[in-house]
């Protein structure tokens, strides 16, 4: 028997789950215990309460004594903080680069577009580590990585979008009536392009949370005394086979937050698409 279920349902559900991973990281700082956060060796590695762990290690604790609950609590804050100020930067600079090379055409077109293709051909690890050589190691030199690493993507498609739309009649009708280039392209170009763009955010969102989770885990990114979800799973895989609550509960939370953005995504995608908005979807 099939029933039919509205195609929004996953979407909603990863709503629900990027709103609570936004609750916990704001209050990460109150949810954190502050004694679970201090190192204490003689209570290294201890199990989850429910496994007969102490009763204060609601997740266990680490190699250094340290409760797993609120380290994990504050690595999604850094986590979801790294990956939303890259996306929204990366976006950022990719909307004004593909305004620019779509509406004006011709040289700066070429040169711009030359520019993205470099870009997009350049290795990511290599430009990360050729940063991190550059600049040194920290969370703003690892922001400059992921956005030149993402910027290039936004750049390609808002000029496909504006070449397309600069053709459309009512952008010819806003030139007739006498509306000045600026006023085009933010009153009429502009909010036309904005959708989609929005859904390659989401989506770019995820991308940016794996790009640092896999520099993290390869000691270019996060490191102590701040601690990204990925830096928690490198410190713990050392010990999966005598204490995987190190390593998991981190990981757990990673692929929730990382699957919840692009079903956040596929639901974005399919309200703004005039072809799929209200369409039903037959699941066994």
């Amino acid at each position: 028997m099939r029933a039919v279920l509205p195609i929004g349902v996953l979407p909603r559900l990863a709503v629900v789950a990027m709103a609570l991973c936004a609750i916990a990281a704001l209050l990460s700082p109150v949810l954190a215990d502050s004694h679970m956060g201090v190192p204490q060796l003689t209570l290294r590695l201890q199990p989850p309460f429910w496994l007969g762990g102490k009763g204060h290690f609601l997740l266990g604790s680490d190699q250094l004594g340290r409760g797993v609950a609120s380290r994990v609590l504050l690595g999604l804050r850094v986590s979801l903080l790294i990956a939303l100020v890259a996306a929204t930067a990366a976006a950022l600079l990719g909307l004004v680069v593909g305004l620019v090379a779509g509406y004006a055409r011709g040289v700066s077109d070429a040169a711009l577009m030359r520019l993205v293709d470099i870009q997009l051909s350049f290795p990511f690890l290599v430009l990360a580590i050729a940063v991190v050589a550059v600049l040194g190691h920290s969370i703003p030199n690892l922001l400059v990585v992921l956005i030149l690493w993402g910027w290039a993507s936004f750049a390609r498609i808002a000029r496909g979008e504006i070449l397309a739309l600069r053709e459309r009649e009512f952008v010819h009708a806003c030139y007739a009536l006498g509306a000045r280039p600026i006023r085009v392209m933010s009153r009429h170009l502009l909010p036309n392009v904005l959708p989609k763009l929005l859904v390659i955010w989401t989506y770019m969102l995820a991308q940016m949370a794996v790009a640092e989770g896999g520099l993290s885990f390869l000691g270019l990114g996060v490191e102590e005394p701040f601690a990204s979800l990925a830096t928690l799973i490198n410190d713990g895989r050392v010990h999966l086979s005598t204490a995987w609550w190190v390593a998991t509960f981190p990981g757990l939370l990673l692929m929730i937050f990382i699957l919840g953005v692009n079903f956040l995504g596929d639901g974005l995608a399919d309200v703004l698409s005039p072809r799929t908005r209200g369409l039903r979807v037959r699941v066994l």
